[in-house]
């Protein structure tokens, strides 16, 4: 038996300002405006869960059964403005005395029971089933309330020829259930649901010094929702499929030498354009059918990364690695209006690939330690997501030194 108890409490405050095409903007307020925005968030989660093995009908079993129950509360208002129209002055965590926040509060609950059986030597089968209730009510004066309670099911397939080989065959269908995710029309729509399947494989060479994984992935998303209660569609796509390959590998090349490395593929298409639900008529309205077919947004082509450290002589270590993302499409499909186009040509807002470096200096002794690690070792500039409802790009991190100390006992 294992019961948990998680507790999260994550507030934010900001104040950014919206970019123009060709002017930067100023503290006046002349040029881009104010986008300034508090929010708190906090989640309590219980889960318990009861696992065993036994053998039943000649036939070994690897059984979990289990409850969970998430409550969410959020909060969400504007900034106060403390100066003049002039020169805006907005303090942290300040909110608006006029204007109404955006709030929700969820509560899921869960049960759920998984068996995975060895129905021959070397061969397992696993089935599992969820049930999901969320109920939910929202701020919005047009639907406060939601109710949904789905299933989530999962089977695989795996075969162990020897203890260092493994190859798998599996299969979900699973629905979303935090009401973070989100937002009401004036009618309900579906809940979001993921259906994946993967075919894989890993394996343990040189005695276990070298792990590698690779997988074959398609994963069709229906009802993708929008997570940005302030925005005006609920529905992204109603159905999105990527197709994927990932590669990993870590090991040791020497005692002193491990390597980390890992690769992903990405062939995300659009397949269905968003319906949604004016709010202020409850008119059935669709995205614009030019972007089926086209790249999902926020989707690079491909990720890698690369991360490798050595003992030197004398407890100390050293180490360095890269990150490599594709570049990323910005618009938001939900609409309605044109596509965006270039000289008569699809072409939607795009955050160039990028690829940043960093790098670690350690002393380890058995009981203690002192490591030194920079981020964006060469303080590059890089963009490193997109959001969608607005023209806004966020930056990577600058160069960053972190020093931290370890002590065991």
């Amino acid at each position: 038996m294992r019961t948990q108890v998680r507790f999260g409490d994550y507030e934010r405050s900001y104040w950014a300002r919206t970019p123009n095409l060709t002017t930067p903007p100023n503290l006046a307020g002349g040029i881009g405006g104010n986008q300034t925005r508090a929010s708190d968030y906090e989640t309590i989660t219980l889960q318990s869960d009861f696992s065993t093995k036994f053998q039943a009908m000649g036939m070994k079993h690897e059984f979990i059964a289990g409850i969970e129950y998430l409550k969410e509360d959020s909060h969400r208002k504007g900034l106060q403005n403390f100066g003049t129209a002039a020169a805006p002055a907005y303090y942290p965590y300040s909110e608006a005395i006029a204007g109404a926040a955006t709030d929700f509060t969820g509560k899921s609950y869960a049960i759920y029971v998984q068996d995975t059986i060895e129905f021959v030597p070397k061969w397992k089968a696993t089935l599992g089933i969820r049930r999901d209730q969320l109920d939910a009510t929202y701020s919005s004066t047009t639907s406060p309330q939601l109710k949904y309670g789905e299933n989530s099911y999962r089977g695989a397939i795996s075969f162990h020829p020897t203890p260092e080989t493994h190859y798998y065959l599996g299969w979900s269908d699973s629905f979303s259930p935090t009401a973070d995710l989100y937002q009401l029309p004036v009618a309900p729509l579906p809940p979001e649901r993921s259906n994946v399947i993967e075919l894989g494989a890993k394996w343990l060479l040189f005695n276990g010094d070298l792990a590698l994984r690779a997988a074959l992935y398609r994963a069709t998303k229906e009802w993708e929702r929008s997570a940005d209660l302030e925005s005006t569609a609920a529905v992204l796509t109603k159905k999105r499929r990527t197709n994927g390959f990932e590669l990993e590998a870590a090991g040791r090349i020497t005692d002193n030498w491990e390597i980390f490395s890992g690769l992903a593929l990405m062939d995300a298409k659009i397949l269905e354009v968003a319906q949604n639900v004016n709010a202020t008529t409850g008119a059935i309205t669709f995205g614009n059918p030019g972007y089926i077919g086209q790249r999902a947004r926020n989707t690079p082509r491909y990720t890698f990364n690369l991360w490798t450290t050595y003992k030197l002589p004398g407890s100390w270590k050293i180490g360095g690695g890269v990150e490599a993302k594709g570049d990323r499409q910005g618009f938001n499909p939900s609409g309605a209006g044109a596509v965006p186009t270039l000289n008569g040509v699809y072409y939607p807002n795009t955050a160039p690939s990028y690829t940043r470096w960093d790098a670690l200096v350690a002393y380890e002794q058995k009981q203690w330690a002192l490591r030194l690690n920079i981020k964006n070792l060469f303080d590059k500039l890089y963009y490193d997501s997109l959001y969608d409802n607005g023209p806004f790009t966020v930056p990577g991190t600058k160069r960053t030194a972190i020093l931290t100390a370890e002590f065991k006992f």
